[in-house]
């Protein structure tokens, strides 16, 4: 198939959305438009199905994972993983030298130092 902007040939549709959103970023493509899928409880807009399936959990009330440690809780399984993380003894700890707030990595005590 044909890019409608430049004429280039391209294999796929799949190959077709990616010259056209690195080439032609500033341009609606006609041949096959995005599909637009929106969340009804938030509007968030997805290309596919698949996607907004991903999403939905965000909004349950109450979040289905736990920690067992702080009893906060996840809409998804990687992120209580990715947090649990922060609970290790072992690891090294990023200390706030004006409050003396630990932090789990050296990017999130830098941002808690523009609140100073």
């Amino acid at each position: 198939m044909d890019c409608e902007q430049c004429g280039i040939k391209l294999k796929g549709s799949r190959s077709y959305a990616m010259h056209f959103k690195k080439y032609h970023p500033d341009k609606n493509r006609t041949k096959f438009p995005k599909a637009r899928i929106m969340c009804e409880q938030c509007g968030k807009i997805f290309t596919c199905m698949a996607h907004l399936r991903y999403h939905m959990p965000i909004h349950a009330e109450q979040k289905q994972f736990k920690c067992d440690i702080c009893d906060k809780r996840f809409a998804f399984k990687a992120n209580l993983m990715n947090h649990v993380v922060i609970h290790d003894e072992s690891r090294p700890r990023f200390e706030c030298t004006v409050c003396g707030k630990n932090f789990s990595n050296q990017q999130n005590r830098w941002r808690h130092m523009f609140l100073h």
